[in-house]
């Protein structure tokens, strides 16, 4: 059965359990997500919209972007996330690639738009015909960084739905009256598995604020506030809580998304059931998990497979290594997408390097895809993570392609040749490293206007935080970079209380982000991101200085952030509502 019908079986059997609890505190019961759900599918069927066909979900995180899923899929269509935060080249690119028939939320472009707040009134008796939700039909298309420059479509199945569903909910404990916490970014595939697992579980789903994660003493408060059970956190966020400080009502943790220290997972074993998950956007979300020993937790292990999913390790030559011996990670079963998007499957038409295009293959009559991941298989069934055969990395969490980033700056004025790479284990940015077409004393704003260009092109998270000048780059024997040669060791800079507020607060932000930072430099033009600002404020916070979230992260200079260090912050949560606004008037 799928999410959707179970989902609706619940909603039938417990019309008036919440189903979803919004940042303000307004509560949407079954019945109300129900109705919305059913508006919209009647709607988009109105605009043309038929089984088979695609609908752009251009609407930030949100009661109304799960009802848009819901509705999509009950007019039997596949869902493609469009993240209003995206710049506005790269949501044309999407919407070129994927050609939806339709969009819900705001309008874009000249596709037809439903409007989100689609009357309830209109949708009564109005039903998808069974077998809308096929197994081997489009359930979504995501969209993941691509080597060749531009975004690629990834595009789900409901063929691995039910399996992963079943499993995470199994591991995770959920059951009605539970309280999961949405607050992953809608362009990452694991919000997905958070929103299906809840409302088929029974669980409320708690929408998180905006910037939530980025804002540890405000996330303590409001998981205490909201009685929050379950939580999906990303491994860097876990490093800068301490999980004695959380309240005793968060029972599991759910981590997953790049590799976490197994200290950190050990501490946090201790008090809460901690479930580590792994899975390519490829996969379907997920494709294995573990529940997190206290005690014997001692590697970077990513479980063992969910029921119905299939790993094989090979070598180069596509050789099954033995247990023990490191090698790529093959996935098969029926999570494994159905591919990327091109002409095809009705989308744009896309050239994909031919080595992307086989990443997927079909063997005795199993659907595999190449991760790219190294791992070794344990005897005890699990497998442990070893890193990654090719240049993708994971940045806060997701899956970037340096190589994409490459592109876009290589193809910019004033570029000679650019390297963009990695900084620091996790990853915590991008580099560039680049040669300009005139000489270094003559760059001027170039470099500004590079950033400004790639803001442009390419989301917050996939824009090199830091950009460096060269005069050359080393090159290989094969004319290639040598990027081994390109990356310097981390400045290490101590904050020293003594010589004043200023002089810390500066240390404290060279530290965070990996060059020197004076009292008048721009912040975010030295790279500040949201882990940064965690960095800062955990180090603030222990230093007893007033340093708000708002500030440390939209705050220009040092200067400005200590000339308002005494501003009272004022952090409180919202309180829930009595009201259920999802239902009919």
């Amino acid at each position: 059965m799928s999410p959707l019908d179970r989902w609706l079986l619940r909603a039938a059997t417990a019309p008036d359990a919440p189903a979803i609890e919004t940042a303000a505190g307004v509560v949407w019961s079954n019945r109300g997500l129900r109705a919305r759900a059913a508006a919209l599918a009647s709607e988009l069927r109105s605009v043309g919209v038929r089984p088979g066909d695609r609908v752009g979900l251009h609407l930030g995180a949100s009661a109304e972007y799960v009802a848009a899923i819901l509705g999509t899929w009950w007019a039997g269509a596949a869902f493609v996330v469009i993240d209003p935060a995206w710049p506005e080249d790269r949501r044309r690119n999407v919407l070129r690639q994927a050609a939806p028939s339709a969009l819900i939320g705001a309008p874009f472009d000249d596709v037809p738009c439903v409007p989100h707040d689609a009357d309830p009134l209109q949708s009564e008796g109005m039903l998808v015909a069974p077998g809308a939700c096929a197994a081997q039909s489009e359930a979504w298309v995501l969209f993941t960084s691509g080597s060749t420059g531009q975004p690629k479509g990834v595009r789900v199945s409901h063929a691995g739905l039910p399996t992963l569903v079943d499993a995470q909910i199994d591991a995770f404990g959920l059951r009605p009256g539970d309280r999961a916490l949405f607050g992953l970014s809608i362009a990452f595939d694991a919000s997905l598995s958070d929103l299906l697992t809840a409302l088929t579980a029974g669980a409320t789903l708690v929408m998180a604020p905006t910037g939530l994660l980025a804002d540890p003493p405000s996330l303590r408060d409001f998981l205490a506030t909201r009685r929050v059970t379950h939580a999906d956190l990303p491994p860097a966020l876990l490093a800068r809580l301490d999980p004695a400080s959380l309240p005793s009502t968060l029972r599991v943790v759910v981590v997953g998304g790049e590799a976490s220290d197994p200290a950190l997972l050990r501490v946090w074993a201790i008090t809460r059931r901690v479930v580590s998950v792994y899975g390519p956007t490829e996969a379907t979300v997920c494709t294995s998990m573990a529940i997190v020993d206290p005690v014997g937790w001692d590697r970077p292990s990513i479980g063992t497979p969910l029921p119905k999913v299939r790993y094989r390790v090979v070598d180069a030559t596509g050789t099954a290594v033995p247990f023990g011996v490191p090698g790529e990670l093959l996935i098969g079963g029926p999570a494994v997408a159905l591919g990327y998007c091109g002409p095809s499957d009705g989308g744009a038409a896309t050239r994909l390097p031919r080595a992307l295009a086989e990443r997927f293959f079909v063997e005795d009559d199993v659907r595999w895809y190449r991760t790219g991941d190294q791992v070794v298989a344990e005897p005890d069934g699990a497998y442990t993570w070893r890193g990654r055969l090719d240049r993708m990395v994971k940045v806060g969490g997701r899956l970037v392609e340096p190589g994409e980033v490459e592109v876009r700056l290589g193809s910019l004025p004033g570029v000679a040749r650019c390297a963009v790479l990695p900084e620091g284990s996790p990853a915590r940015r991008l580099v560039a490293y680049v040669v300009p077409t005139v000489p270094l004393e003559d760059v001027g704003r170039l470099p500004a206007q590079w950033d400004a260009a790639l803001r442009a092109l390419l989301p917050a998270f996939m824009v090199p935080g830091r950009i460096e000048l060269r005069t050359s780059l080393p090159i290989t024997a094969s004319g290639k970079v040598e990027l081994r040669s390109l990356t310097p060791p981390p400045e290490v800079v101590t904050p020293d209380p003594a010589e004043g507020p200023t002089a810390a607060l500066c240390a404290l932000w060279s530290r965070a982000l990996g060059v020197r930072v004076g009292p008048h430099d721009d912040l975010t033009a030295a790279g500040r991101d949201s882990l940064s600002v965690l960095d800062v404020l955990a180090a603030a916070e222990a230093e007893g200085w007033g340093l708000g979230p708002g500030l440390a992260s939209h705050g220009a200079t040092v200067a400005e952030m200590v000339a308002a260090m005494l501003r009272p912050a004022d952090r409180a949560p919202a309180q829930p509502a009595a009201q259920d606004a999802g239902g009919e008037p």
